[in-house]
């Protein structure tokens, strides 16, 4: 169907304001609540008014309550404008800085007809693909959870109890756990006799008799940190609160990864990526979930620049330098020099040495090189330095300068790139 009619939409929690402009140049401006039944009848309205053909709707948004709602409709169009795109495009269109619901939503509108090379259409993904992409990227957020609290509970032991954090084993595990809801103070773990404690670690399978012991010997030398009875009672209770929500966070990962595992088996992207060397069940469902079901969207150079390690190169006057499109800090640093040395960084990631002594090397490019990342191909510039041979005076009394060889290019190239995220 062809297009009949563009839609800027600038949703909110409680409505949302809009724009609309069809091919006969007639506007319609209005707002509709953000609720199930507005998100319909404005729909209904949009089918009404244009019966035929299909009818875009560009929003700052990839997924949320209207964008579901809106991608069961077949003739609506649904084009995503990142929200960088549309703040930049305001402070042109906008000097003054005015903004406003309405305002923005004919800036969307006005974006998206200027520069529709520079919007995606939100592709249709199958029903399993959805699934999946909400159960791993809720899993991710849970693990992030489980980090925290349990760099929470760390904290708190050692403010009163820092013998817990050897004793109790590694962080976040069953174990330690264990440890701290049932011993949450010095004074209640010394009283444990020896042989109770010998069967907890046993229990939890820690059967090195030499750990035992020194653990053991540890608990009997211990001495209290500090003796305030009302500081021990609360901390105490806080870290059985969080040792308890660790362990109900880790049950919910638990049953999430059940999820998964059976959704991802029966994927039909299962077999390749499970194919790749480092994917497993936790690395290759979330794999899937983000490259999703579009294969015309990807090529090796997209996949690269999506993945965050291909090389960005930036210039300014006669001052270029090359970073990473991810998040790398050490070689996004820009040369403070402006010599054709400084203008290509080497394949760590760090800018050619320069000294004011030697003349500067000249520095050349080469071919992007194949390499394996996560099971995927991607590529990456390698740099190559060729120094220049001179001919320079030896001043009396000093030796002679020493000649720099050339790297093996070949070995540059074999080196994995640095400035992957």
């Amino acid at each position: 169907m062809d297009r009949v009619a563009l839609a800027g939409v600038d949703w909110g929690k409680s409505e949302n304001a809009f724009v609309v402009r069809g091919k006969d140049g007639a506007v319609w401006r209005d707002r509709f609540p953000q609720t199930p039944q507005g998100v319909h009848l404005w729909a209904a309205a949009l089918r009404s008014r244009y019966p035929e053909g299909k009818v875009a709707v560009a929003l700052e948004q990839s997924r949320g309550a209207l964008i579901y709602a809106l991608s069961t409709y077949d003739f609506i169009e649904l084009l995503t404008v990142h929200p960088s795109q549309t703040a930049a495009y305001r402070g042109v269109a906008r000097p003054s800085g005015a903004k406003s619901d309405p305002i923005d939503a004919d800036l969307i509108y006005d974006f998206v007809e200027k520069h529709s090379e520079k919007v995606r259409a939100l592709q249709a993904v199958d029903a399993l693909t959805r699934e999946l992409t909400l159960l791993v990227e809720w899993r991710r957020k849970l693990v992030e959870q489980r980090t925290s609290l349990g760099q929470q509970l760390s904290e708190t032991l050692g403010q009163y109890y820092p013998q817990a954090l050897e004793l109790m084993g590694e962080r976040n595990s069953p174990m330690s756990l264990d440890f701290i809801l049932q011993w949450s103070t010095l004074e209640k773990l010394q009283r444990s006799r020896p042989a109770t404690i010998r069967n907890f670690y046993t229990s939890h399978n820690c059967r090195s008799k030499k750990v035992i012991e020194q653990r053991l010997a540890l608990i009997a030398s211990a001495v209290a940190l500090h003796t305030d009875a009302a500081r021990i009672s609360a901390l105490s209770a806080i870290a059985c609160s969080l040792a308890s929500l660790v362990q109900s966070v880790s049950e919910q990962i638990s049953e999430l990864d059940r999820r998964i595992k059976e959704l991802w088996s029966s994927h039909p992207d299962y077999a390749v990526l499970d194919s790749f060397p480092g994917v497993g069940e936790v690395f290759g469902p979330r794999l899937a979930a983000a490259l999703g079901t579009d294969r015309d969207r990807w090529d090796a150079t997209t996949l690269s620049n999506f993945s965050g390690i291909a090389p960005l190169t930036e210039a300014s006057g006669s001052t270029r330098w090359c970073t990473c499109a991810g998040p790398v800090r050490s070689s996004s640093a820009r040369p403070s020099t402006s010599s054709p040395a400084a203008r290509s960084h080497s394949v760590d990631g760090r800018p050619p040495s320069t000294n004011v002594s030697e003349p500067p090397a000249k520095a050349t490019t080469l071919p992007s090189a194949p390499s394996r990342s996560a099971g995927y191909a991607s590529s990456y510039a390698a740099g190559r330095i060729e120094s220049l041979t001179t001919t320079r005076a030896t001043p009396p009394g000093s030796s002679p300068p020493i000649p720099q060889t050339p790297p093996n290019p070949k070995l540059l190239l074999d080196r994995p790139p640095q400035c992957h995220p």
